[in-house]
C-alpha cells in the first residue's frame, strides 16, 4: 500500500492542533493517514496588552457580536470526538441539537496557553461575524466558563476528506462532485469578499464538512466550510503589513508555494482550493505518498499532483480551472467570482 504523510494524524474534522468546531455524527477517529495543520513558532508576536483577548488575532472580544451561553443551557448528551486540546460533544441547546467544543487549555507554558487562546478567538471572531449557507455557524460562546465552549451547528454528515477517500463504496457522481466545488467556491468568494477580508490559510477537504450524509448517487451534497482557526481578517490600517503572514500557516499537502516565504495574499487559499479539487475529481489525497515537508518542497520548485490520475471522463473545464488555481504565480490564480462563474458554465 502507497506510504502516507508522517504528519500528527488528524482526528475526523479536527485539525490545527485540536479539532474544528464542527462534529460529524459518526464521532468515530478520522484516517490515520489525514495529515495535520502546520503552524510555526512565529505564528503571532505575544501580545502586549495583559489581557489574551486584546491580543492581535482576527478582532477582539469588543469587537465580535455573539451569544455567551451559560453552562446551564446546554444538555450534553454524547462525547463525539477527542482532540490533543479539545473534546467535542453532540448536544442540545434551546431545542435544536449542536456540537459544543470544550477547549482545554494546555498549561505547559504560557506560550503554549496563549498561542492556542489566540487561535481560540480568532476562531470565534471570524464565525461572529459571517453568515453563509455554506459556512459552518456559530450560535454561541462560553468565556467565563472553564473550559473555553464553543457552539455551533451539528453537521450529521462527515467530512469531504472522509466521504472522498474512505468511502469508496460510495460511487460519486460528477454533478455531486461538482456541486462540492461549487460549495466550496460560494463561502470562500464570501470570506475573500467580505469587508475586512477574510484568508482561511487552511482549506483542505479535513476542513470541509457535509451538513448531510451522503451514501448514495441520489444524495446532493451540502458541503460546509469549517475550522478558522488560522483565518486571518485584512487590516484596516493601509500602512499595516497585510502580507506579512506567518511561516507555513497550513497544511503541507494542501500549501501554497509562497506562504513559507512569509509573505502572501488570500492567492494561497486558491492554491489550496485547487488540490481540493484534485482530491474531488480524483478521489486522491495530492501528494500522498509524499512526507509533508517534502511536499511543500516539491510545489516552490513548480510539481504538482498527477495528472494521470485525473478522470479521462472529466469535464474539460474542471481540469483547466484546477491547473490555473494552482498557478505557480499568486496573480496568475483566478479569484473565488471568477471560479464561480466557469463551474456554474459546466455541462454535463
Amino acid at each position: 500500500s502507497p506510504s502516507s504523510p508522517s504528519s500528527p494524524a488528524a482526528r475526523g474534522p479536527y485539525t490545527s492542533g485540536g479539532p474544528s468546531l464542527v462534529v460529524t455524527s459518526s464521532g468515530r477517529p478520522g484516517p490515520p493517514r489525514a495529515p495535520a495543520a502546520v503552524v510555526s513558532d512565529d505564528e503571532d508576536s505575544p501580545p502586549r496588552a495583559p489581557d489574551v483577548y486584546r491580543a492581535r488575532t482576527t478582532g477582539t472580544a469588543e469587537d465580535m457580536s455573539y451569544v455567551e451561553i451559560q453552562p446551564t443551557e446546554l444538555e450534553f448528551t454524547v462525547s463525539v470526538g477527542t482532540g490533543a486540546t479539545a473534546e467535542v460533544f453532540k448536544g442540545i441547546w434551546k431545542g435544536m441539537q449542536v456540537a459544543i467544543k470544550d477547549i482545554h487549555l494546555q498549561r505547559k507554558d504560557a506560550k503554549s496557553e496563549l498561542k492556542q487562546q489566540i487561535a481560540f478567538m480568532r476562531e470565534v471572531a471570524v464565525m461572529s461575524k459571517v453568515k453563509h449557507d455554506n459556512l459552518v455557524t456559530l450560535f454561541g460562546v462560553s468565556l467565563s466558563t472553564r473550559p473555553l465552549r464553543v457552539v455551533t451547528e451539528f453537521c450529521h454528515g462527515d467530512t469531504l476528506f472522509a466521504l472522498l477517500h474512505d468511502d469508496n463504496d460510495v460511487d460519486l457522481s460528477w454533478r455531486q462532485k461538482l456541486k462540492m466545488c461549487l460549495d466550496i467556491a460560494r463561502a470562500m468568494n464570501y470570506l475573500h469578499s467580505f469587508t475586512p477580508q477574510i484568508i482561511h490559510r487552511d482549506l483542505k477537504s479535513l476542513n470541509l464538512l457535509l451538513a448531510q450524509a451522503v451514501t448514495r448517487t441520489a444524495d446532493m451534497p451540502l458541503v460546509k466550510v469549517s475550522d478558522f482557526g488560522l483565518a486571518r481578517m485584512k487590516d484596516a490600517d493601509p500602512g499595516s503589513e497585510w502580507d506579512k503572514m506567518t511561516k507555513e500557516a497550513g497544511t503541507c499537502h494542501w500549501m501554497a508555494p509562497e506562504v513559507p516565504t512569509g509573505r502572501y495574499t488570500e492567492k494561497v487559499d486558491i492554491f489550496s482550493y485547487a488540490m481540493v479539487l484534485f482530491e474531488i475529481m480524483c478521489r486522491e489525497i495530492p501528494f500522498e505518498e509524499v512526507e509533508g515537508k517534502d511536499a511543500v518542497r516539491l510545489v516552490v520548485s513548480g510539481e504538482r499532483p498527477d495528472m494521470e490520475a485525473v478522470p479521462p471522463d472529466r469535464p474539460q473545464k474542471l481540469e483547466d480551472l484546477m491547473v490555473a488555481c494552482w498557478a505557480q504565480r499568486p496573480q496568475d490564480r483566478p479569484s473565488f467570482a471568477e471560479i464561480s462563474d466557469v463551474l456554474k458554465s459546466v455541462e454535463l
